[in-house]
C-alpha cells in the first residue's frame, strides 16, 4: 500500500528584529485634554479592529487551503488504497477461472505436468514447451470449475520454451489480458499454478530483474528472460506471472535458485505465439555463426584492442555468413589457459548495440524473420564496416554447434 505523506503542518514564525529609533528619539508626552471617554471609545475602535483583522485572516487561510486541495490534487492521493493482501485476492479470484492444470498419459500414467492459461477467445491454451514434450500419448487440460478436456498440440517451440494447446472445450473461460508495458523491477508479481499437483496454489513477489537468459536443451538460451523472487516448483511451469491489474508479465519457466525465478517476457509471447498458432511451427533468424562475448582479457589475449561486442570464432557452412565474415578458427593458449581465437567482432545489428549473445538472440527474435536482410557493423582491427547479410532459419536442435 503506498504510503501517504501528510504535508507538514506545523507552525512557523517570523521573528522580525525591532528597529532602532534611538537617535531620533522625541520625549512625547501624552496629551491631557484627552477624556476618558475619548480613551474608551479608541480601545473600543481598536479592538474591533483586530477582531475584524482576525476574522478576515482566517478566512482566507481556510479558502487557499481549499483551494490548494481543489487545484492541486495530484500532489495528495485521496483515492482509496487496497492492501497487497485484498490486491492479491482479487488478482486470484479473476485470474483463476482462466488458469488450467495440465496433465499427461505417458507409459507412466497419467500425471499433473504443469501450468496453463487461456490466451485468446479461441480458447487456445499457452505453456511451456517442456511441459508437453516427451513421450505423451495424450493432453488433458483441468479447469477450475473441475471440469477436463482432451487437448492437441498446435505449436510448440523449444527455443524460447513457449508452447499453444486447443482442448476440447466449446466453451470457454475468458482469456488472461497480455500487458502492453514491460514490467519495472520492483513491481509486484502473483503467480498461479499446480506445485508439485496443488492446483490453483498463490505465490507472490517482486520483479526483481530483466533481460536475464536461462539455458535451454539446446545449445541456445532463452533471451530477454523476467527474473522474479517468487517460489516457483515443479508443476509452476507454464503458469502466468500476473500484475497488480491481472495482467500477464510472464510465462512461469525455472527456478535456479532460493528465491530466483524466470518467466518467458511478454515480448517473446507477441513475438512466437502468434506464429505458433498460424504456422504450426516455429522459426528463428539465423546468421550463422558461433561468437563469445567480447571482454578485455578475450581482446588482450587475441592481441587486439578491446571493442564492446561479439567475437566471431566460426562460421557456419550453407549460411550467408560465410560470404561476409571473417571468423577466428582456432585456439590460443593464453596464460595457460585454452582460448578461442576471434575474427570479426559485430558491435551493432540495424544500429542496435549488442554486447553479447544473449541481447542478439533478443533483437533478432523480436524484430526480424528469417529471409529478412540485416546491416551489420563490424570490427576488424583497426577497420569498421558495414556489410549487408540475409539471415537463414535455425537448424535442426540436432545439427547444433553454434550461436545465433
Amino acid at each position: 500500500m503506498d504510503k501517504i505523506i501528510s504535508p507538514d503542518n506545523s507552525d512557523s514564525s517570523d521573528s522580525s528584529d525591532s528597529s532602532d529609533f534611538s537617535e531620533n528619539k522625541q520625549d512625547i508626552q501624552p496629551s491631557h485634554e484627552k477624556s476618558s471617554i475619548d480613551i474608551s471609545i479608541t480601545q473600543i475602535a481598536v479592538s474591533l479592529a483586530v477582531i475584524i483583522s482576525l476574522i478576515t485572516f482566517c478566512t482566507v487561510i481556510y479558502m487557499s487551503a481549499g483551494g490548494l486541495i481543489d487545484t492541486q490534487p495530484t500532489q495528495l492521493d485521496i483515492t482509496p488504497n487496497h492492501s497487497s493482501e485484498s490486491s492479491a485476492e482479487s488478482v486470484y479470484s479473476a485470474s483463476k477461472p482462466s488458469v488450467v492444470t495440465i496433465y499427461t498419459q505417458t507409459n507412466a500414467g497419467l500425471r499433473s505436468q504443469g501450468t496453463g492459461f487461456v490466451y485468446n477467445n479461441n480458447g487456445y491454451i499457452i505453456t511451456n514447451h517442456h511441459v508437453i514434450s516427451g513421450n505423451v500419448q495424450q493432453l488433458y487440460v483441468k479447469y477450475e470449475d473441475n471440469t477436463w478436456a482432451n487437448a492437441e498440440i498446435v505449436g510448440t517451440d523449444i527455443y524460447v520454451d513457449l508452447a499453444v494447446i486447443d482442448p476440447d472445450r466449446p466453451e470457454t473461460p475468458a482469456p488472461l489480458p497480455i500487458a502492453v508495458d514491460s514490467p519495472n523491477v520492483g513491481e509486484s508479481i502473483y503467480v498461479i499454478g499446480s506445485p508439485h499437483g496443488l492446483e490453483y496454489t498463490l505465490t507472490s513477489g517482486v520483479i526483481s530483474g530483466l533481460n536475464r537468459t536461462s539455458p535451454t536443451s539446446t545449445q541456445f538460451v532463452v533471451p530477454d528472460m523476467v527474473q522474479i523472487e517468487a517460489s516457483l516448483n515443479n508443476g509452476n511451469s507454464g503458469g502466468p506471472v500476473l500484475n497488480k491489474n491481472g495482467e500477464v508479465v510472464g510465462v512461469a519457466r525455472a527456478r535456479e535458485g532460493e528465491n530466483i525465478g524466470f518467466a518467458v517476457s511478454t515480448d517473446m509471447i507477441r513475438a512466437v505465439v502468434p506464429n505458433l498458432i498460424a504456422e504450426k511451427q516455429a522459426s528463428h533468424p539465423f546468421i550463422g555463426i558461433n561468437s563469445i562475448e567480447m571482454t578485455p582479457y578475450i581482446a588482450k589475449a587475441n592481441n587486439i584492442n578491446y571493442t564492446p561486442g561479439i567475437g566471431i570464432t566460426h562460421v557456419v557452412n550453407e549460411t550467408n555468413a560465410i560470404e561476409v565474415l571473417t571468423p577466428g578458427n582456432g585456439q590460443i593458449t593464453y596464460n595457460n589457459q585454452q582460448m578461442l581465437l576471434v575474427g570479426d567482432i559485430i558491435t551493432h545489428v540495424d544500429g542496435i548495440q549488442i554486447t553479447n549473445n544473449e541481447r542478439l538472440a533478443t533483437v533478432l527474435i523480436q524484430n526480424h524473420s528469417p529471409g529478412d536482410t540485416v546491416e551489420l557493423t563490424i570490427v576488424s582491427g583497426d577497420t569498421t564496416r558495414t556489410v549487408e547479410i540475409e539471415l537463414t532459419d535455425r537448424p535442426n536442435v540436432n545439427n547444433l554447434g553454434v550461436k545465433p
